[in-house]
């Protein structure tokens, strides 16, 4: 029975591919979700939206002090050409009203 389990879950490890880490996800062409930033803090911490030219919204577990935004990235490991790093200023909401629709 243990030798089965570990069967199972050693060709669980190998069976899924890299472009499988979200269930039912897929891979999307290169620049076609332009608000689509990568909040960094050396290393990939957190995504997040570009929602104006001036503001990118995110979880507040992505907070930290120091967070670089990283636009036009399509694969994180590597320099494409194409993205855009810029440091942020973090600004917090202490209140909020939630507006029915």
């Amino acid at each position: 029975m243990k030798a089965l389990v570990f069967l199972v879950l050693l060709g669980a490890a190998f069976a899924a591919a890299e472009d499988d880490r979200i269930v039912g996800g897929y891979q999307c062409p290169k620049n076609s979700v332009p608000y689509q930033v990568s909040l960094n803090a050396g290393y990939h911490l957190c995504g997040g939206s570009l929602i104006s030219s001036l503001w990118v919204i995110s979880a507040a577990h992505c907070y930290k002090s120091s967070i670089q935004v990283r636009l036009g990235e399509h694969n994180i490991a590597v320099n494409e050409g194409t993205e855009q790093w810029i440091h942020s200023a973090i600004t917090t909401a202490t209140t909020w009203t939630m507006t029915p629709c």
